[in-house]
Parts: C-alpha cells; sequence; structure tokens
C-alpha cells in the first residue's frame, strides 16, 4: 500500500508512489497515475491545429464588434489601425516564440514560468496572478456572452441571467478534456462557427433598408478623445490571445513550427478584423452596434442562425481559458497531501528527465478535473452576474493586464534578455522598435483604466439582471 510521505534528499524533495520508485517534484503535466502505472504520452499538437487554438482564443465576438469601432473612428484610421496593430500583435507573438526557444532546456509552461526565468521568481509569481486573474475574468464574460446569445435565440423572452447560468454549465461540459490536444479539436469547430456567423451577419444587414448611410472616412468633430480611445482599445484587446501562447507553444509536436500557426493565425484575425469591420459599417453606419447582429430583429433568420454558430464559438473560447487556468489550480493543489492521497503523483525515472512521458489519466483524476472546473465556472458566473457594469470592470482588468500581456511583456522579455547579453546596442533598430512598442502599452494601460472607469460610473447596470 502506497504511504503519503514527503522525503528529501541531497535537498530535493521526493514523493512516494509505489515500492522501489520515487519522483522528483511533479510537474503540471505529470499530476496523475494510473492505477496500473502505466505511462503515456502527453498528446502532442501539430501546428495546423495550434493555429485553430490561437484563431479560437482571438477571434471571436470581437469580429462582429469591430463595425462599432469603425464608427467612431471612420474608415481610415479605424482600417490602418486593425491592421497595425495586428501586425504589432504577430511580432510581440513571434518574441514569445523566441523566449521560448532560448530557453527550450526549462520547457517554459506559462507566462509566470517565463517572467520567473527573465525577471526573477517574485516577478514570476506577480505574473502568473495577473494571468490567472485576467484569465478568470475572461471566462465570466464569456458566460455573460454565452447568456446573451441564447437570450436573443430564445427571443428576448427569458431571463437572461439564468441563460447566462446555462452558457456557464454549457461551457463546463465541454471543458471535459484535460489536455489542450482536446480543445485543439473543438478550436477547429469553432473557426468554422465564426465564419458562418460572420456570413450571416454580413447577409442579414445587406438585406436591411435602412435609406442613405452616414459613413464617414475620417472621425467626426463630434467623436471625443474618450470614444476615440476606448475604440482603439477595443482594437487592442481583440488581439488579446497571447496571454496563452506559451501554453500553446508547450504542448505542440514541434515547438519550432509555433511561426507556422502564428502566422496563419495572425493573417486570418487581421484579414477578418479589417475586412468585416468596414463592411459591416457600410451598411449600418453610426448605427452599428457591438456586436453587430444586434443590428438584426431576433426573429430575423440571419440573426437567429448568426447567434446559433456564435455561441458555440464564444464558450470555446472560454474552455481554452478554463483549461489553461484549471491546470494552474491543480498545480497548487498537488501540494496538499489529500490530494496527492486520492490523485496518486506520477514519478519520473532518470532516463526519462528529457522526455515528456506522462501518467495516464484515471477517471478519479477526471473526477477532481471536472469538479474543480465546475467550481471555476460557476465562480465566474457569480461573479459576472453579481458586478454592476460587469463588462466596464473587465474593461479595467483588460487594460491593466492584457495589453501588457500581448505588447508589454514580450518586448519587455526581449530588453531585458538582450540587456544581460550586453546587446541592445548591437540590435539598436529592434530596441528602439521594443522600447517604443513597451511605451505605448503602458500609455494604453493608463488610458484604458480611465476609459473603463469612466464608463462604469456612467453606465451602472443591475445585478442578476433579466434583460441585457
Amino acid at each position: 500500500m502506497m504511504e503519503d510521505v514527503d522525503k528529501t534528499e541531497n535537498g530535493e524533495v521526493y514523493f512516494e508512489t509505489e515500492p522501489g520508485t520515487r519522483g522528483t517534484e511533479p510537474t503540471l503535466s505529470s499530476a496523475v497515475e494510473s492505477s496500473g502505472n502505466e505511462e503515456e504520452e502527453e498528446p502532442e499538437v501539430p501546428w495546423i491545429l495550434t493555429s485553430f487554438l490561437i484563431i479560437a482564443g482571438t477571434v471571436s465576438l470581437g469580429v462582429l464588434a469591430m463595425a462599432s469601432n469603425v464608427s467612431v473612428l471612420g474608415y481610415v484610421p479605424g482600417t490602418l489601425l486593425i491592421v497595425g496593430l495586428g501586425v504589432m500583435a504577430t511580432y510581440t507573438g513571434v518574441l514569445i516564440w523566441e523566449v521560448y526557444m532560448d530557453h527550450q532546456d526549462e520547457e517554459i509552461e506559462g507566462y509566470g514560468q517565463a517572467a520567473a526565468i527573465i525577471f526573477g521568481p517574485r516577478w514570476g509569481v506577480v505574473v502568473q496572478l495577473e494571468q490567472s486573474v485576467l484569465l478568470f475574468f475572461f471566462i465570466a464574460a464569456t458566460a455573460l456572452t454565452a447568456g446573451e446569445a441564447i437570450y436573443s435565440l430564445a427571443q428576448e423572452k427569458v431571463c437572461l441571467a439564468i441563460m447566462a447560468l446555462v452558457g456557464a454549465l454549457g461551457g463546463w461540459l465541454l471543458s471535459f478534456p484535460v489536455y489542450l490536444k482536446g480543445v485543439s479539436l473543438l478550436s477547429a469547430l469553432s473557426f468554422f462557427c465564426i465564419i458562418v456567423a460572420i456570413v450571416m451577419n454580413i447577409a442579414g444587414v445587406s438585406q436591411l433598408n435602412t435609406g442613405p448611410v452616414d459613413d464617414v472616412a475620417f472621425p467626426g468633430s463630434g467623436t471625443t478623445l474618450r470614444r476615440a480611445f476606448g475604440a482603439t482599445v477595443n482594437i487592442i484587446f481583440a488581439y488579446a490571445g497571447h496571454l496563452v501562447f506559451f501554453e500553446f507553444i508547450h504542448i505542440m509536436q514541434r515547438p519550432q513550427d509555433f511561426g507556422k500557426a502564428l502566422y496563419v493565425a495572425q493573417a486570418f484575425a487581421i484579414a477578418a478584423y479589417a475586412v468585416v469591420g468596414p463592411v459591416l459599417y457600410s451598411y449600418l453606419g453610426s448605427d452599428a452596434q457591438s456586436p453587430a447582429l444586434l443590428n438584426l430583429a431576433s426573429s430575423s433568420a440571419y440573426a437567429i442562425v448568426g447567434w446559433a454558430f456564435l455561441l458555440p464559438n464564444v464558450i470555446i473560447g472560454g474552455v481554452i481559458d478554463a483549461n489553461v487556468l484549471n491546470h494552474q489550480v491543480v498545480k497548487v493543489f498537488r501540494w496538499f497531501k489529500w490530494f496527492r492521497r486520492h490523485v496518486r503523483m506520477g514519478s519520473k525515472r532518470a532516463d526519462e528527465e528529457e522526455s515528456k512521458h506522462i501518467p495516464a489519466v484515471t477517471w478519479t483524476f477526471r473526477f477532481y478535473w471536472m469538479a474543480l472546473l465546475l467550481v471555476l465556472w460557476m465562480l465566474a458566473y457569480v461573479v459576472g452576474s453579481s458586478i454592476p457594469s460587469f463588462n466596464d470592470l473587465l474593461g479595467i482588468i483588460s487594460a491593466l493586464f492584457s495589453t501588457q500581456f500581448t505588447y508589454g511583456l514580450p518586448t519587455l522579455f526581449w530588453l531585458v534578455s538582450n540587456y544581460k547579453l550586453g546587446q541592445l546596442r548591437a540590435k539598436w533598430f529592434k530596441t528602439i522598435l521594443n522600447t517604443i512598442i513597451l511605451v505605448g502599452s503602458i500609455f494604453t494601460l493608463v488610458m484604458g483604466t480611465y476609459v473603463s472607469v469612466r464608463n462604469i460610473i456612467d453606465d451602472f447596470q443591475t445585478p442578476f439582471s433579466c434583460t441585457p
């Protein structure tokens, strides 16, 4: 019978598993063991499925909200910002990839570990906490958005708060895959769904008889700085998938192929945003809502089909966030003896030091996995539904953290790493470029927070409301 005792040797902690075996500190992917003590390889993801993961985590409701942003900024500034910020996000994604490849021996599993390597352990903890908070709020936003989709599909005859609960439960059920390989297959479905939703939205608004459209090339005199910057921040947030890029690279069959996945996904995102936003705006003008499906009558066939296909896309985006966050929760729980007693920790033999072999997932572990996910989704639903003006609060959280994960931290990683190597002057062009992006991300942090705080003051809402 297994003895649940921690032992130390040469200053290193070991966990007793089966007689005659021992394992070092359990890693994130070695948190479970099969009853037969059989080992299996963690399912690895090819680059094409990784591109679907990036698209699912990036292109969602935001693509149908671009028309609203273009209506504030005008065709020219709006399109230039969409393309320019997208290209910049592609560049910072490459910086994240370079950090991973430069530290392959450490097998970086997340932003926190990367920050610990480059900045030190304390900053690693800070970045890890920031990522966890942002992931949690994204899950809450997923539940609310899914509720709004179901509310529209039900012809606005149900309670929105209850539909948000249904959306959260749907996200929980789809979170069954333990590994991102399973979620990547869902992401391929998400890609198909967002394409259909886009086509339905464009087809629907093209049938509207709204008369002359007041579309403009540049923002008018009535556009305030606050509205213009708010629209700009929304475009920045539309490229917020970098939050989990390290996790995506870590589970790839060939991490060196991440560039392919990144370029394909970012090309699709930029093209979708740059085409769909202006096209929808050309039909709707200043009346464009966010998302543009709201411009269609809820009983319209285009709206029904559009919302029906947008719903799984939104939920799958939340499933990705929930998977990453739940792995972080398991990583914390592994230190509790009662958890190790019920979900035995795996061992790593010396000859497997560099391998990705992990113990098989048992049904006992799946029970804990789904139980933790249920708590996570329900907490996210309660937080999202109980906080007045939650979307504006999400704007503050995103302004504080999301911009930094997409633009600030990747450039800071590069600057600090090259400073330690004494190469900043030799690489002067990239030094200047990364510094400009870093300063811009800090400016966005300040201004985005200001805009979101003002929105909370102006748009106070009732908790657990039955209407949007």
